[in-house]
């Protein structure tokens, strides 16, 4: 069975709620026809709701809302998928009987199919656990950020291949993520802040040609930075802060060619900074604030007049403000506080807007 039949002993679990719901309520009668893989996905869908309490759920518009939060993010998000139709009769309440999963809410199908591709159940209150039968699913798209979801992130995610966004962030999550960036070869965004993760992040994360945006900052992570920027050729956006992170920035960060935002602040890394951090000259941001990070302030860092914010405070660097600090115009945040630096204060800081 895809679920086991262990947690059919259960008379209360997830899955049997499921299977009651489907064989005594469930209005499309879907355990009587043939089509395995119809069935499976609804079981799947019904179980997910079980798991994650769906009689306490708080319905809002997941169209508005993923609409909201891929603006901010600029991420991709199921509306611009190549064949997603997203809620097409404007979203029945989910586990309605008499209709099919693709017209529920927070649920979005491939077009001319009734095969789901995308979930978005952000801020709904969610409680629980992510079920294993998510792993059956056929996903591009699954948001669950915002919610009360705890335990572990299941083993089976790693069965979406096709995933190209995953969020699930500011729930209760812990344990270790499972290994799946070397799984979905497609995957351009990943979220996972404010949980409470355990373990290292994937080595696999070290070289994936596609990932784009990945936002993984107080999460519970621990050992070192495993990119090798060198070999990330479409990521723009990495913010690493809050974790306990240690060793040193790799120094591959001097090739990041795509990079914006860099924010490993508030971890415990030590070392010096790379000389040209970032590499590039569309990087909007930098934290390093709050680490134990040693030598000097690179002056190679400020040659990038399109720097926004860089932060370097609560360090124990040393030597002198770089000359060239007001050479990015357009700066609004720069922080060297509570540092061992000495020397003056260089004239071109009079410039900064």
């Amino acid at each position: 069975t895809i679920s086991g039949e262990h947690v059919f002993h259960d008379p209360l679990s997830p899955q049997v709620s499921a299977f009651n719901w489907m064989t005594n309520e469930d209005e499309l009668e879907f355990l009587i026809t043939l089509d395995a893989d119809a069935v499976v996905q609804r079981f799947a869908m019904a179980v997910l709701y079980f798991s994650t309490n769906g009689w306490s759920w708080v319905r809002s518009n997941q169209s508005e809302a993923s609409s909201v939060f891929c603006k901010f993010f600029r991420s991709w998000c199921w509306l611009e998928f190549k064949g997603i139709t997203m809620e097409r009769t404007g979203g029945k309440p989910y586990l309605s009987s008499a209709w099919h999963e693709c017209d529920w809410e927070g649920v979005g199908c491939f077009e001319g199919t009734n095969v789901v591709g995308a979930l978005s159940l952000a801020d709904m209150n969610l409680t629980g656990t992510i079920p294993q039968e998510i792993g059956v699913l056929s996903l591009q798209y699954l948001n669950l950020r915002s919610n009360q979801i705890s335990g572990e992130v299941p083993s089976s995610i790693q069965n979406l291949t096709g995933l190209r966004e995953i969020t699930v962030g500011f729930n209760h999550l812990t344990g270790t993520l499972p290994n799946i960036f070397d799984v979905m070869p497609n995957l351009t965004f990943f979220g996972c802040t404010a949980n409470k993760f355990s373990g290292s992040l994937p080595t696999t994360l070290s070289d994936h040609k596609k990932i784009k945006q990945i936002f993984a900052s107080f999460s519970g992570f621990n050992g070192t930075i495993p990119m090798n920027f060198s070999l990330l050729p479409s990521l723009e956006i990495l913010d690493l802060a809050g974790n306990y992170l240690t060793g040193s920035i790799p120094s591959s960060i001097d090739v990041w060619k795509n990079g914006l935002y860099f924010n490993v602040a508030v971890n415990t890394l030590s070392g010096t900074i790379p000389k040209f951090l970032g590499g590039t000259s569309d990087m909007k941001v930098i934290h390093l604030f709050t680490n134990s990070l040693t030598g000097t302030i690179p002056p190679e860092i400020f040659q990038n007049k399109g720097l926004v914010a860089t932060t370097f405070g609560s360090n124990m660097l040393t030597g002198t403000i770089p000359q060239n600090v007001g050479n990015p115009h357009s700066m609004q945040m720069l922080t060297m506080e509570f540092n061992m630096m000495d020397g003056t204060i260089p004239p071109s800081v009079g410039v900064l807007d």
